[in-house]
Order: structure tokens, then C-alpha cells, then sequence
């Protein structure tokens, strides 16, 4: 590093490669590159010497129900603070990337030509890096430890341990918050301000529940030995899992695949300045922004399908330059349910010979399981086709999760010990 030099957001960065490369000498080696286009750019933040870090904190009480009943109530809770921006190939934003333009850019006037053009056609002449703030570049990726995320969570567990019925039973009640853009937390929504990518990451499941049962019927028949052998000694055990679904904006993405096409009026010749695709590029006018659609109800109810989970017509395409909230309410994706079981029972031979018999069965009750699956891509695509007469089409599949996986798996197991 040569010397110090500040980006657009205020950080000092210098660009890793020779002898220090510096921000400031960018246009200069970009001009130098064959095409004058030098693609991407990766550096670090001079002064950055954080390192993640988290902090973690709990409460609990416990109530001893008798000597072999316990009951549990406890908050977990943690805090993350310096987490590095990951620059993300092929991903729609990263907030690793100080080369990013904020929302309505493209519509000013071209800083190199002063020509303003459609921005949906600016991207065909590859004219949007003379909008940047290093022209040349596309992105300019610096990792920094700017990230930070939380948890919190309520957990409440009943245990019996002892005796012929022993059981388990535990549930939570959870929040897992952060800033997207972070490993395996979801896709940057806005690549210019860090806060609109707050919200619930990949991970968050409000409600969890994992229980299991064991019971032992033991030998409480006396009579005829063949009926003794026969009717005692059984063992039944079970586990089951019941959780809700992600957040939507997680699985689908945040605009929910938000696109679609604004036609030509009825009896009007063709022509590209009245026909356009609903973008970033053509709403915001920049293409590191992801374009959001309008909200207009509470998309979790006023469902008219079976298995919808989200209601399209409580959405709409943009205004011009103004985008869409962020976040959503919390609209949950299809949960998971699996509940297995197992009967076991042992036969005693002679001396210390018997034979065990087991018999287990996944998904017992054969339940399936629903979910978005890009083999039904209507479902989890929110596409609009716009006339210029205000008529506005949306397919009446979208939310709906017909997909379903899973199926009832037996065993049988056998074994002779001597």
C-alpha cells in the first residue's frame, strides 16, 4: 500500500496486486487494459483489523417435577458483530462492492458522453460502468467487517427419564436476524446501504419441535408361558419433527422473482421505447439494486387456492425510481413434518440364547411434505404483463406449492444372540 484513499462510503482500501495499487490510480491502469474495460476489481480495507466476533448469553430455570421429571424454560440468546461481506459470483448485489449505483443513476445524463439513454438498453452498449464511480470497472470488491447478526430464542423442554414411559419433549420459539450478504445468510437486496439487507437470514425457523417417547410394556402377563412369551417384553419408541418454514423471501429471493413485461398499447405499431421488461435497470435505473414490488396488502391471507402460501394480488410493479419495501411481513414457506416409530420385542430362548425383532418405519403416517420447486416455476415467480392501457395480468399460480416429497420407508431387522 502506497497511500491512503477514500471510496464513495468513507473507507480507506487499497487494491491488492503489485506494488499496492491504490484507488485513485484505477482510471488510469482500466485505460492501459485491451477494450479499456479492466471487469472487476478485489482489495482489502486498509486499517481493518477486526476479526468476527460474538458474544453469547442465557437463562434458565429449571423445576424438578419429581425424581424423574424435569421441566426447563430458557432464553438463548447471541450477538455478532465484524463479519466480512463475501463477494458472491453471479450473485444480483454485494455489499462488498464500492463501485455499486444507487437507484436512479442510469437516468441522469452519461458522466463520460452526456447522452441520456434508456437505461434498458444501456446495458446492450455497455455504457454502465461510464456511471460508476471508478469508470472501467464493473465492481470494485473490497471485504470489510461490516456485518453483524443476532439471535434469540425461547426454549422450553420436559424430560422423564426413568421408568417404563420415558419421554422428551422440546420446543423453540426463535429470531435469527442479520445482514444479508454474509456466508450462507441469503443474496444482497441493495448493494449501495447496508441496512435495507436487514432481516431474517436463511437459517431462521420460528417454531421447532423434537419430541420422542420410549415405553416398555414389560412382563406384565402371567399366565401360559407361550402367551408370556408372546405378549411381553414389547418395546414402542417414536420421534418426531415439526418445524415451520423459512422466511419466503429466503427461498424464492427477495422480490420473489419479481419480472415480467410492459406491452404495447392495443392497435400500436411495435417499437422498443413503449415495450420493455419490468427490471432494475428500467425501474431504478441502476442494476446493483434488486428491483421490489409494491406491497399493497398483507400477502398471508385472502387466498383463493389450495396449499397458497402467498397472495400475488397483494403485489405490484414499482413506481419509476422507487422501490419497493426491502422486507415483507414474515411470510413463511411450507414446514416439515416427519414423525418414525419403532417396535421392537425380544424372545428369549434357551440359556442365554434370544432373538430380537425390530420393526421400524420412517414417516410412519406417510405424510408428505410441500414445498417450491423450480419444476412448477409459475408458482414461485411473480411476473406481471403490463399494458400501457393500465391492465395488469399476473399468473394465478403464483404461491401456491403443489411439489411434494417424502414417503413412509419400513425396516424389518432380525438377530439371533448366543
Amino acid at each position: 500500500m502506497n497511500q491512503d484513499q477514500e471510496t464513495s462510503q468513507g473507507q480507506q482500501v487499497a487494491i491488492a496486486g503489485g506494488g499496492g495499487i491504490m484507488l485513485k490510480d484505477l482510471p488510469n491502469i482500466a485505460t492501459t487494459v485491451s477494450g479499456g474495460n479492466a471487469n472487476n476489481g478485489f482489495g482489502l480495507s486498509q486499517g481493518d483489523t477486526e476479526q468476527p466476533l460474538t458474544y453469547t448469553y442465557s437463562f434458565t430455570v429449571d423445576q424438578q417435577i419429581n425424581s424423574s421429571t424435569l421441566f426447563e424454560l430458557s432464553y438463548q440468546g447471541n450477538q455478532t458483530s465484524h463479519l466480512l461481506t463475501q463477494y458472491e459470483q453471479g450473485a444480483s448485489g454485494d455489499l462488498a462492492n464500492i463501485n455499486a449505483l444507487p437507484i436512479g443513476s442510469l437516468f441522469k445524463p452519461d458522466p463520460l458522453t452526456g447522452q441520456v439513454s434508456d437505461p434498458s438498453k444501456i446495458s446492450n452498449d455497455n455504457r454502465i460502468d461510464d456511471y460508476r464511480p471508478f469508470p472501467y470497472y464493473n465492481q470494485v470488491n473490497v471485504a470489510r467487517h461490516i456485518l453483524y447478526s443476532n439471535y434469540n430464542g425461547l426454549q422450553v423442554s420436559l424430560r422423564k427419564t426413568q421408568g417404563r414411559f420415558i419421554y422428551s419433549f422440546n420446543y423453540t420459539w426463535s429470531k435469527n436476524l442479520g445482514i444479508l450478504g454474509s456466508y450462507g445468510t441469503g443474496n444482497v437486496i441493495d448493494s449501495t446501504n447496508i441496512r435495507p439487507n436487514y432481516g431474517p437470514l436463511a437459517s431462521d425457523r420460528s417454531h421447532v419441535t423434537n419430541d420422542t417417547i420410549s415405553y416398555q410394556v414389560g412382563d406384565w402377563f402371567h399366565g401360559n408361558r407361550l402367551a408370556r412369551g408372546f405378549l411381553n417384553g414389547y418395546e414402542i419408541s417414536g420421534i418426531m419433527n415439526l418445524q415451520s418454514g423459512p422466511n419466503v423471501q429466503r427461498v424464492m429471493g427477495s422480490n420473489l422473482g419479481l419480472g415480467g413485461q410492459v406491452q404495447n398499447p392495443t392497435g400500436t405499431a411495435a417499437s422498443t421505447a413503449n415495450n420493455y421488461s419490468i427490471s432494475n435497470l428500467t425501474f431504478l435505473g441502476t442494476p446493483d439494486v434488486v428491483l421490489q414490488p409494491q406491497l399493497k396488502c398483507d400477502p398471508r391471507s385472502g387466498f383463493t387456492q389450495p396449499h397458497q402460501y402467498i397472495n400475488g394480488s397483494c403485489f405490484a410493479f414499482p413506481t419509476y425510481g422507487v422501490n419497493g419495501p426491502a422486507e415483507f411481513p414474515y411470510i413463511h414457506a411450507p414446514g416439515y413434518f416427519d414423525l418414525d416409530a419403532r417396535l421392537g420385542k425380544s424372545f428369549k430362548l434357551q440359556g442365554r440364547k434370544s432373538f430380537d425383532l425390530q420393526l421400524s418405519a420412517f414417516n410412519v403416517l406417510n405424510h408428505p411434505n410441500r414445498s417450491f420447486s423450480s419444476k412448477f416455476p409459475l408458482e414461485q415467480t411473480l411476473t406481471f404483463l403490463v399494458s400501457q392501457t393500465g391492465a395488469i395480468s399476473s399468473p394465478s399460480a403464483f404461491g401456491q406449492a403443489n411439489y411434494t416429497f417424502g414417503r413412509r420407508v419400513t425396516e424389518i431387522s432380525l438377530k439371533y444372540n448366543f
